[in-house]
């Protein structure tokens, strides 16, 4: 599960540090992190 928020935050670094991207990233982390849990 770390794992998953490392690579998610490692993909919205390389897109720039812009707040939606930020905003969605997270978003489809939880989505992920909900439907694995």
């Amino acid at each position: 599960m770390q794992l998953l928020l490392k690579k998610a935050y490692g993909l919205q670094r390389t897109h720039g540090v812009d707040t939606s991207n930020n905003v969605m990233a997270l978003l489809f982390t939880i989505r992920i992190l909900n439907g694995q849990i």
